[in-house]
């Protein structure tokens, strides 16, 4: 059988082994339809590409979790989904590799150990709408253009556990469409930008793990869709309250973690008594029900500790009881103390068990978008 005329070659989750072969890529040639060409070969023991390979017009072009160690195969700028995640790849990433997905919505080199900086060309991606860099050893500022560009499309920008420094430089659109913002895990410093909060769909806040700084950002309570916010461990300072502000904020949020930083003042009485999510078991959106973070809002996590908060917990607030919250840490009798570190991360516990959930979305996402018919910019991922 000639492959060119195949649409599709799926060999994935298999035990193949060794290199890449170089008829591999004749897939598709001599197929009528562009989006109908897609390559799978996620889930081998593959370890490299043969020499002298070319990568022809592919919509669909991944292979993630394999043992690839070899240079970054760079795609053809028509291809809509690229995934080389969970692999080796330990180079830099090309200068000019942002020139070549021009087309691509789904993006992702997270869990390899590329280095070196994120080349600006990358906004040329302006399709895109999952950027996943995520868990690499990535150096340098985040390109500025990623904010104020980018941001108009990208419903997920995740460039956790890297050692990116500096300041997070540009501003959010006013029409942003992020629904899940990571960029724990870092060196970063200076404010959280205030406008930020021109996201007003964002799902999922994680700056957790860096050396921001400057007061608590009031304004990050205008983020009414949050289900996950993270803050911890930073440096973080000054009254949690925010006097402007009315009683129901984030009436979504699942978790909260502000551990480890130096914020002092009291707790808002309501802000147990009036939580929406906690009180209402949340409808979601008939759209979004496959992606719901449980089948209710309820609050599972809250981690306030190592702090200089004051106040206190009702113990029965109106139309709820605070007892069902499986992970609850306010201890703050001392704060920032590197000599007694906190014991728990409970914001990771609570990621973890939604990583199994993500992935098999992953999968399912796959899937639909050989069809071409995924419309993947709002959805929320914690990967």
């Amino acid at each position: 059988m000639n492959q060119s005329m195949l649409g599709l070659l799926d060999l994935s989750n298999n035990q193949i082994s060794g290199v890449i072969p170089n008829w591999i890529w004749n897939i598709g040639d001599g197929s009528p339809c562009a989006y109908a060409n897609q390559l799978n070969l996620s889930g081998n023991l593959l370890v490299g590409l043969q020499r002298g390979y070319v990568i022809p017009p592919l919509h669909v072009l991944d292979l993630h979790s394999n043992q690839l160690y070899s240079e970054l195969p760079i795609p053809q700028d028509s291809t809509g989904y690229v995934d080389y995640s969970r692999n080796n790849f330990s180079s830099s990433m090309p200068a000019e590799i942002g020139n070549r997905i021009s087309t691509a919505y789904f993006f992702s080199f997270s869990r390899n150990m590329l280095s070196g900086p994120i080349p600006p060309s990358i906004c040329n991606g302006s399709k895109l709408q999952v950027f996943d860099l995520s868990n690499n050893r990535f150096t340098s500022t985040i390109p500025q253009c990623l904010i104020y560009k980018c941001t108009a499309t990208l419903g997920i920008l995740n460039l956790r556990n890297n050692n990116l420094t500096g300041n997070i430089m540009g501003t959010f659109l006013e029409d942003c469409a992020l629904r899940t913002l990571d960029l724990s895990e870092n060196l970063l410093e200076g404010y959280v930008p205030k406008s930020l909060a021109n996201c007003a769909n964002a799902e999922v806040l994680n700056l957790g793990t860096n050396n921001m700084n400057g007061n608590f950002r009031c304004f990050l309570a205008n983020l009414s869709e949050l289900h996950v916010l993270v803050l911890r461990s930073n440096k973080f300072h000054g009254n949690i309250r925010c006097q402007e502000i009315h009683n129901y904020i984030w009436p979504k949020l699942q978790t909260i973690d502000l551990a480890l930083n130096n914020l002092n003042g009291i707790l808002p009485p309501k802000f147990f008594s009036q939580r929406k999510a906690m009180m209402d078991g949340g409808n979601a959106t008939p759209h979004l029900n496959h992606l719901r973070f449980e089948s209710s809002y309820e609050l599972e996590s809250l981690d306030l500790s190592w702090n200089k908060l004051g106040g206190s917990i009702p113990v029965t607030p109106c139309k709820s009881n605070i007892s069902f919250i499986p992970e609850l840490i306010i201890q703050s009798t001392r704060w920032n103390d590197p000599k007694r570190p906190p014991t728990s991360n409970i914001s990771r516990n609570f990621i973890q068990r939604k990583q199994r959930i993500m992935r098999s979305f992953f999968d399912r996402l796959l899937q639909e978008s050989r069809t071409g018919t995924t419309d993947i910019g709002w959805y929320a991922i914690i990967y």
